[in-house]
């Protein structure tokens, strides 16, 4: 199992089924899952392909997590700030975009765009810039 990526919330691998959003807590892992579900229905996120489950990802390590489309990420960010590097500002506009949908169609305020959360999915022929961390710590007033 690769790991993909590791934040305050979430733990990401990849391995022969996908990749898998591993949390701490079931109920991390379930509000992550409804959070990820409900932008993905609008092409806001990678799809859900698995339910919340105790999922193995070591010998003796056991975590909450699902399977979800894997997204191609950003370049890497070398400010470690919202703006400022090359990578920031050439996606700004993008990710100030998916926000806006995000608020519009989903009625959710989504507050961590830093390049870090975003990635893209192939959709209608085209690359399209998507939300892949959907931990509730990203949106206003998710409890």
């Amino acid at each position: 199992m690769e790991t993909l990526g590791v934040g305050s919330e979430c733990t990401v691998f990849r391995d022969s089924k996908g990749v898998l959003k591993c949390y701490d807590s079931r109920h991390d892992a379930k509000m992550a899952h409804e959070m990820q579900s409900t932008l993905a229905y609008f092409d806001l996120a990678p799809e859900v392909l698995s339910g919340v489950s105790k999922r193995n990802i070591g010998e003796t390590d056991w975590r909450w997590g699902y399977y979800t489309e894997e997204a191609e990420l950003l370049d890497e960010c070398s400010c470690d700030e919202y703006y400022g590097c090359d990578v920031c500002e050439d996606t700004k506009q993008e990710r100030v975009e998916v926000c806006d949908a995000i608020a519009h169609w989903c009625g959710l305020e989504y507050t961590d765009y830093h390049p870090g959360n975003f990635g893209y999915i192939w959709r209608d022929q085209r690359w399209k810039m998507v939300c892949i961390d959907t931990g509730v710590k990203g949106f206003k007033d998710i409890i």
